[in-house]
């Protein structure tokens, strides 16, 4: 995403949650939606992925009508800025060997890789900086959504947040999604409701 995309996305997000119908942005309306207790069907069954690609669609169409020039909303792999889990540890045996032909003698390329290639604590993300999405731990004062109200009560929060609150590597509830996450996830093969 180059800085002009990203700028514009960080517009139409602002933008959402500066309009309001009946005292409530429009992103917190779009936040509402997507709780739990709004969206049962949405979480741990089988309307999971065609719930949240509609889902994704209309608020993709929101932000477009906000800045019609934004082509979408952008891919995160958050298992990029998860961090290491410590059993990952650097793996010295070869992973790949290959022959290389140079113009002479063929040789053998062994490429010898970390299991993960992901930061050490999710925090020293760069998305965590004022360029992107802000601070990443306490109340967001940086970056394009520093002092966002939240309006709504967040899930799982032990008591009701007015600021946009993070913890990036923090308690274990708010973690980004590893890889061994997204193996669990798409190796199920009964889905209990």
């Amino acid at each position: 995403m180059v800085d002009s995309e990203r700028k514009q996305l960080q517009l139409a997000l602002n933008g959402l949650k500066s309009k309001h119908i009946d005292n409530v942005s429009i992103w917190d309306l779009h936040t509402l939606v997507h709780y739990p207790n709004s969206a049962v069907a949405a979480h741990w069954g089988p309307a999971f992925l065609p719930w949240h690609r509609e889902f994704l669609r209309q608020f993709e169409i929101t932000l477009q009508n906000e800045q019609p020039e934004l082509i979408g909303i952008p891919f995160w792999d958050s298992t990029l800025d998860h961090g290491l889990d410590p059993r990952d540890e650097f793996d010295p045996r070869p992973q790949h060997s290959q022959p290389h032909n140079v113009g002479g003698p063929t040789l053998f390329l062994t490429y010898f890789s970390r299991k993960n290639k992901r930061l050490p604590d999710p925090s020293d993300s760069i998305l965590w900086s004022e360029e992107l999405m802000g601070n990443g731990s306490g109340f967001v004062k940086n970056g394009p959504f520093k002092d966002w109200n939240t309006n709504v009560l967040m899930p799982l929060s032990p008591v009701p947040i007015q600021r946009l609150y993070r913890s990036t590597g923090g308690r274990s509830s708010d973690r980004l999604m590893s890889p061994k996450d997204v193996e669990w996830i798409t190796t199920r093969k009964i889905l209990v409701n």
